[in-house]
């Protein structure tokens, strides 16, 4: 038997440094009794284990310090009953609605209140010698306490104060009440502004009573309009939900989008859709992003039936759009262009038809959304059945770049080539071969669930 102890209660190096101990909680590792190890060594006797690991952890926090315990297939299902169970010190929802909207001399009150309250706990200092021009140096916040001090306040009030203004030598109590109320002032003035329309736009004819949904999202360049069809084509119980990207029809105004923000955006208005089982697709760039998407939903415990990807390379994969990606030309026009001219679509986007100057806003939108999800880091296994399409006659992509996809695949994973060219989801015949396989797909994925 091999077991694995985590910090066990005054011994070792834990029991002799209260600047370990200090460090560790801030970490979201508590210590284990000597009861508790007992306990534990009792059932590992009892079992028929080989290994056991036992710690006390609070994986909310442990994730602020390590992000990737969100991602992890092993850990995230603990990470998320962590969330759920410590809300004890949190406002709910509904109080931080009435904090913005709380008229500006009850809302510095209640920061005040909530700042010396923390502050008090962290330091460990008497509620009454935490005044409001209390300098937090003085009173003893060094680097590790600001952590603890940030934590606490980010769940008391949603509001995330930065680390490094927490250092300052003045800064006092009625110092942090500015910052925060200066947030919320923010937020108040947001609500003011005109709400941004949605991202999702659904195809006609509309489906009285789906049995399943499916999400697509467009190529560089393209828009939910290129799905205008599939409703007709797919099957009768599907509904189809295109995704419509910044700088186009009902979102030509919104021509500046961060695409972490973009991902984020699109996985919460998806998640007022999942009463019905649902699957995502996704051509060239639209893969990648649906593959984003899908992880944020899963590490929400909401799990697609099964993300389509078509003509799409592996994120690392070596491609011309890659390479033309990494290459520094004069202006953004210029690279677009370019992207549009390997993609097929410098016939449709041309100088003479003014297509291309018009449509600039949004195709610069596309770019650094693709820039973004070409060298992001550290893309995780996907916990949902996944299937490529690569295109007979795909002049960008090779079959062998779509089918590494199968290394981010944590569940089953196919490949299908269609015929056709890169765009092939435009190509009538590419269109149907492809829906047909959606198809067939979920009506197997329906089945099995059942």
């Amino acid at each position: 038997l091999s077991i694995a102890w985590g910090a066990i209660a005054d011994v070792g190096y834990v029991g002799s440094s209260q600047a370990v101990k200090a460090h560790i909680k801030l970490m979201g590792i508590s210590e284990i009794s000597l009861n508790q190890t007992q306990q534990s060594l009792c059932y590992a006797l009892q079992s028929n284990l080989s290994h056991l690991a036992v710690a006390g952890i609070d994986y909310k926090i442990l994730a602020q310090s390590l992000p990737a315990i969100e991602f992890s297939h092993r850990f995230n299902t603990v990470y998320t009953i962590s969330c759920n169970q410590s809300k004890e010190n949190n406002i709910s929802e509904e109080n931080r609605g009435e904090l913005d909207l709380t008229q500006v001399e009850n809302r510095e009150a209640i920061l005040l209140e909530i700042v010396q309250k923390v502050a008090s706990v962290v330091l460990k200092e008497n509620l009454e010698t935490i005044k409001p021009d209390s300098i937090l140096s003085l009173l003893g916040l060094d680097s590790l306490l600001a952590v603890e001090l940030v934590l606490k306040v980010k769940n008391m009030t949603g509001i995330e104060l930065p680390r490094m203004a927490l250092l300052s030598d003045e800064l006092s109590i009625l110092d942090i009440v500015e910052l925060l109320e200066k947030e919320l002032i923010n937020r108040c003035e947001s609500k003011e502004i005109e709400t941004t329309p949605s991202y999702l736009v659904k195809s006609t004819p509309s489906i009285q009573q789906p049995k399943t949904r499916l999400f697509c999202f467009p190529y560089f360049a393209g828009s939910a309009s290129n799905f205008n069809t599939w409703q007709s084509d797919i099957g009768a119980d599907i509904e189809v939900i295109a995704i419509q990207l910044p700088g186009r029809d009902q979102l030509s105004a919104l021509t500046q989008h961060d695409p972490t923000q973009l991902i984020y955006a699109l996985a919460t208005e998806i998640q007022a859709y999942i009463d019905l089982p649902f699957a995502c697709y996704g051509h060239s760039m639209g893969g990648l992003l649906a593959f984003q998407v899908c992880a944020h939903l899963i590490q929400n415990n909401i799990y697609p039936l099964h993300l389509f990807i078509g003509a799409s390379a592996y994120p690392s994969a070596d491609t011309p759009i890659r390479k033309l990606l990494s290459t520094a030309l004069s202006s953004d026009k210029q690279m677009i262009s370019k992207l549009l001219a390997i993609l097929g679509l410098d016939t449709v986007y041309t100088q003479e038809n003014g297509l291309l100057d018009q449509m600039m806003p949004a195709l610069t939108c596309d770019m650094w959304l693709l820039i973004h999800l070409l060298h992001k880091q550290n893309w995780q296994p996907l916990n949902c059945p996944m299937t490529a399409f690569g295109g007979s006659n795909d002049g960008v992509l090779t079959a062998a770049a779509i089918q590494k996809w199968q290394q981010l695949a944590h569940a089953s994973f196919d490949f299908k080539e269609i015929d056709g060219h890169h765009l092939f989801m435009d190509e009538e015949a590419g269109r149907k071969s492809l829906i047909s396989h959606i198809n067939a797909v979920l009506d197997y994925s329906k089945s099995d669930a059942n």
